[in-house]
């Protein structure tokens, strides 16, 4: 037995051609380590729990070669543990099951599906292997092998979404229409999901309800319902893999669980802190629930590991947020990057004017109107800023100019800044017939004290606030 042991070790030995990604690297030999005594051990018994369990930890991070490795190992030594019957004593239900997941996700249909069975001979109930078999022969275009273990999964769950969505679909497949509709009504009323609703509008139109369809296309959606997978979860709850989490915090949002999401989008950021695209997705999720403040802190965190996406974001967040200084720099760099973008140039005057910077934002504004010349919002603000800095006249011909294409408060305001210096009464008439603007009252404040305001438009004004990319 001391000789079975040893040559079950040498065989499980990590393959030295694995590549990890670094934040894998620790983590995978302390699992290693921690399972050395079970690999060495002369019970197949616990050999297959501890091939299992790298098994399971190697598939929770996605490497799946190396998983579908292990949960060989572990079958082996728990059909050896069994006598090479078909029993559960050291967990060859669950490894045939996780090893048929690892072999659907790398595309080996035909083993996937054997392991499937095998998970079957042990369990004949449980829902799902059923569900994993039916799916994976409707893929092969088997729907009526796939409904039949798709009912038997359903016999075990009759609320299961995911079942009755993929059972419509073996109905689909054979253009037993009403049956479809029957069953996608059924998933809808267990959990509704965006998903349900395309395949119902399919579904209508092709029963001719047309009108009926377009209401299902209008509900149409990206999330699926739900596969509960309890040895999936407990492969989950191993992950230290970033995608995981980026992937659950997707669900998570969808379900509109914000803080499970934005939980699950900072785990990602902790496993992986130098991947930039993890913490973009962290900023976006932090804006899109109303945490502008916390996405500039991460969109700081991510400037120096990457280029443009990260720095535009930045440069956005630190505008809407008043950074003004650090939006500049931000903008400054892009519009040296990609000197060709209009908007970059255009923001970068923005963030100058901002800061009172009137002579210095000429430039960035006179190039970005040169790349954008039918810009009408460019032409607005070059016409305010010249109105600041002292160039009236052709301000004044720039805003009469706007208003002939553009007659509004925000053009009829321009047109009242650039009228301070020459015609101070009719620039009060006009800001007085919008009161009730922001801008209207920064001018009028600027008549009374006989001065030009700082900066073209109110500290609240919209104007300020760029889109985020």
């Amino acid at each position: 037995m001391a000789m079975a042991g040893g040559v079950a070790v040498l065989a499980a030995q990590p393959d030295p051609a694995l590549l990890l990604p670094p934040h894998l690297v620790e983590p995978v030999a302390a699992v290693w380590a921690d399972e050395r005594e079970g690999l060495a051990s002369g019970d197949a018994t616990v050999r297959a729990a501890a091939n299992g369990r790298l098994a399971m930890f190697h598939h929770a991070q996605q490497l799946l070669v190396e998983a579908e490795r292990l949960y060989s190992e572990a079958i082996a030594d728990a059909r050896l543990a069994a006598g090479g019957e078909a029993t559960d004593i050291a967990g060859a239900f669950r490894w045939h099951y996780l090893r048929g997941v690892v072999r659907r996700d790398r595309g080996q249909l035909d083993g996937a599906a054997q392991d499937f069975r095998a998970a079957l001979e042990i369990d004949p109930a449980h829902a799902p292997s059923h569900y994993r078999l039916g799916t994976l022969l409707l893929d092969r275009g088997d729907a009526g092998g796939a409904a039949t273990h798709l009912r038997r999964a359903l016999a075990a769950d009759a609320n299961s979404a995911a079942a009755l969505e993929a059972l419509a679909d073996a109905a689909i497949a054979t253009q037993e229409w009403a049956e479809a509709r029957g069953l996608l009504e059924r998933a809808w009323q267990a959990e509704p999901a965006g998903r349900l609703a395309y395949k119902r509008a399919i579904v209508e139109r092709r029963l001719g309800n047309d009108q009926t369809a377009e209401r299902w296309l209008a509900r149409r959606g990206r999330d699926a319902p739900t596969v509960h997978d309890p040895l999936l979860l407990e492969v989950a709850a191993l992950s230290l893999n970033p995608r995981f989490y980026i992937e659950a915090a997707a669900n998570a949002e969808a379900r509109g669980e914000v803080d499970a999401a934005l939980a699950a989008y900072t785990e990602a950021t902790s496993l992986a802190p130098n991947d930039a695209s993890v913490g973009l997705a962290l900023a976006r999720a932090l804006v899109r629930h109303g945490r502008p403040a916390a996405a500039l802190e991460e969109s700081r965190r991510i400037l120096s590991l990457d280029g443009s996406p990260a720095r535009a974001l930045h440069a956005s967040l630190a505008m809407q947020q008043g950074e003004h200084a650090e939006a500049e720099r931000s903008y400054a760099e892009l519009a040296q990057a990609e000197p060709e973008q209009a908007s970059h140039l255009y923001w970068l005057a923005m963030s100058r004017l901002a800061q009172g910077a009137c002579a210095e934002a000429r430039a960035p504004l006179a190039e970005a109107l040169r790349l954008a010349p039918a810009s009408g919002e460019a032409h607005l603000v070059a016409a305010r800023t010249e109105a600041l800095c002292g160039d009236a006249d052709a301000a004044l011909v720039r805003a009469r100019a706007l208003l002939r294409v553009r007659d509004d408060a925000d053009t009829r305001l321009t047109l009242a800044l650039a009228l301070i210096a020459s015609d101070p009464l009719e620039a009060r008439r006009i800001a007085t017939d919008h009161s009730g603007d922001e801008d209207a009252r920064l001018i009028l404040a600027a008549l009374v004290s006989e001065t030009t305001p700082a900066r073209p438009f109110a500290a609240g004004s919209m104007w300020w606030q760029p889109p985020l990319p």
